[in-house]
């Protein structure tokens, strides 16, 4: 899984998810991950939202390989 930029990556993988061809993290696992390998998210991960491919997608949704992660942070309008 990459964040930032092409080549970076996390390890986001959780056990009893599916490997090779059918590989997939759950949302949860994701958020799991990043707390734990960049801690001073960890304050701001509760208010993000996550869009995978461009959609939002709860905690329970499944991430499937090589697709785009993005975390979205609070905004505010008028």
């Amino acid at each position: 899984m990459q964040h930032g930029k092409p080549g970076a990556g996390i390890d986001a993988s959780c056990e009893g998810e599916a490997t090779g061809n059918d590989a997939y993290v759950r949302v949860s696992c994701i958020r799991q991950a990043l707390t734990q390998q960049f801690p001073e998210l960890q304050p701001l991960l509760p208010s993000c939202r996550i869009a995978v491919d461009c959609e939002y997608v709860g905690p329970d949704a499944s991430v499937p390989s090589g697709a785009e992660v993005a975390l979205i942070p609070p905004v505010s309008g008028g």
